[in-house]
Parts: C-alpha cells; sequence; structure tokens
C-alpha cells in the first residue's frame, strides 16, 4: 500500500483528491485506521505489503511513497516487507551484490524490522516476502529460498510468503535441512541482542544520535514507556532541549548477574546545559546508565546528571 514511487519527479505536478494537505504517510496509516475499524465486525486481520527498503529507512525518506513503519504497523495485524534480494543495489548490507546473498539480505532486513517492532506499544507480525526468482544470472533455487526462511526463522520470525511469477515452486525448499532439525529456534543470542549488538551499543546509538541530531536513534534506543508515543511529538521535544552532547565515550557494561535482560554500562560525557543567557558545561566520567533489553532489543535508560 504506497502512493507512487518516482515522487521528486511528480510532487511539484500531481494532486491527490483527499490527501487534504496531510503528509503521505499519514494519509495512509488513517486509512488502514479506518479500515480496521471497519473490518473489526468481521473478525479478520488486516496486513499491508511494504517495499523492502522502509525496514530501514524513517518517516517515509527519502522514498516519500507514503509507507513509514511505525505508522502504518499501529493498524494492522501484520507487515510484509518486500526483502527480495534482488531489489537490493551494491551497499546494501555491506554486500556487493545482495542479490547473491540472500541469506544476509533477509537476515539485515529482518534486524531492521526486529528493531522498529521494538519501539511500539502494539507492534505488528512481520512477515516478509521473500524471493523465489532468478535474476541476473542468479539461480535461486530451494538452497536459497531456505536460505532467505531460515535468515527469518533463527530471528524468531516464522511466518512469510515466497513469490514466484510463473506460480512454480519447488517442494524441496520447504524442507527442513538437517542443521534445522537440530538447532532450537529462535537462536539464544546470549548478551547480544536481535541486532548483534550489545548494552553498551544502545547507549552509543543514542548517544550518536544526540550528538547529530539523529532524533530517529534516539527514540528507538529508549524505553517505549520512557519516551512519547508519537515521534512528531518527541522530535519537537528533543528540539527544544536545553542539553547538548559535546562528547561522549562508552567505556563497557556489565550484565545484571539476577536478570539476562538488565545491564549496567558505563560511560563518560560532557554536556553543556542552557538556561536563559546562562550556560553551564557539566562532565562526568564512569557515570552508569542502565540498560534494558525490551523485544529483543537493547534499550537503553539515559540520564544525564546536572551536578
Amino acid at each position: 500500500m504506497r502512493f507512487p514511487d518516482g515522487a521528486k519527479k511528480y510532487n511539484p505536478i500531481t494532486e491527490f483528491p483527499g490527501r487534504n494537505g496531510r503528509d503521505k504517510d499519514v494519509a495512509i496509516a488513517e486509512f488502514l485506521q479506518y479500515a480496521k475499524k471497519e473490518l473489526a465486525p468481521y473478525s479478520v486481520n488486516l496486513g499491508a505489503d511494504v517495499f523492502g527498503i522502509i525496514t530501514r529507512t524513517w518517516d517515509d525518506f527519502p522514498e516519500d511513497i507514503g509507507q513509514t513503519w511505525i505508522l502504518m504497523g499501529e493498524h494492522v495485524d501484520n507487515l510484509a516487507p518486500m526483502v527480495y534480494p534482488s531489489h537490493y543495489s551494491t551497499g546494501w548490507y555491506n554486500l556487493e551484490n545482495p542479490n547473491a546473498n540472500p541469506y544476509l539480505v533477509v537476515k539485515g532486513a529482518m534486524e531492521e524490522a526486529i528493531e522498529k517492532n521494538s519501539s511500539m506499544e502494539n507492534p505488528p507480525h512481520i512477515r516478509p516476502w521473500i524471493q523465489d526468482f532468478d535474476w541476473q544470472g542468479i539461480e535461486y533455487g530451494p538452497d536459497k529460498v531456505r536460505a532467505q526462511i531460515i535468515a527469518a526463522k533463527e530471528l524468531g520470525v516464522t511466518e512469510y510468503m515466497i513469490w514466484n511469477p510463473g506460480n512454480v515452486y519447488d517442494p524441496y525448499a520447504f524442507m527442513l535441512t538437517e542443521t534445522e532439525k537440530k538447532t532450537t529456534y529462535p537462536l539464544d543470542k546470549g548478551e547480544l541482542d536481535y541486532r548483534e549488538k550489545t548494552p553498551g551499543d544502545s547507549a552509543d546509538k543514542y548517544l550518536s544520535g544526540m550528538l547529530n541530531e539523529r532524533f530517529s536513534y534516539m527514540y528507538l534506543m529508549t524505553p517505549v514507556a520512557d519516551r512519547e508515543k508519537d515521534f512528531d511529538s518527541y522530535l519537537k521535544a528533543m528540539e527544544s532541549t536545553n542539553v547538548s552532547l559535546l562528547r561522549y565515550k562508552v567505556t563497557g557494561y556489565e550484565m545484571d548477574p539476577s536478570d539476562k535482560d538488565k545491564a549496567t554500562v558505563y560511560l563518560n560525557y560532557k554536556i553543556e546545559i542552557k538556561n536563559g543567557d546562562v550556560s553551564q558545561i557539566v562532565e562526568k566520567d564512569n557515570a552508569q546508565w542502565q540498560s534494558v533489553r525490551e523485544n529483543n532489543i537493547w534499550k537503553i535508560k539515559a540520564v544525564f546528571d546536572a551536578q
């Protein structure tokens, strides 16, 4: 569900009736909200397909097609990103040829989708579309199809849909491998989360976002109960804060011996606090922040000491 792609070309000359000045992603989210309400008496599930890259992009930028994961996901039972490896260009997931690496593409996309879901109060089920067609000389036989299924299953994503334009599917793609038969899913990541990040990494991503005004990073790394649900409201609050981060260094972390989903992160930071014309510089060494693993993603409880 989307507006047409190629928005840069058609935006200046196109008017969509009924949009009424709304952002495209808001218009689509409100339609899904309406559809869910109208369909409620029928006890059916509501799902929506999205471009694969929506697992990574934020606030419908730069595509401008009306697809934002956290807005659409709020009003559907499942989101189906079309994570066909053939649709990714060089550089995605640090791959020279994503089409030749189906396992790594789906793994990377599912990690991103899980992180987005972890920021939501009522996240949708993730149900990816995966590739079962040849592209640019690379044959997609049962092994490559199965590799995509395994990549998702390792992260707890057990629902999927498969696309072959000829509607021809090899049954061997749906048979468990010997390795799968001996493996427990989803995989136990130990101290790592489903993005293969540590508690310290969550603090680093939050602080990197603060330093570089990547407020989506801060939003994603903050526990859901500790911030505004609506990103636009959160953004306004962050843009108007009187605290500026000047530098930081995450020095380590220590797991809670009694709870595998909690940790203490150690860091140094330097901030500037402005109150009118008065500016105060605060430096803190060996600060301790709490990290919690929420919906399989490490989050950070960022608390700056103004003393």
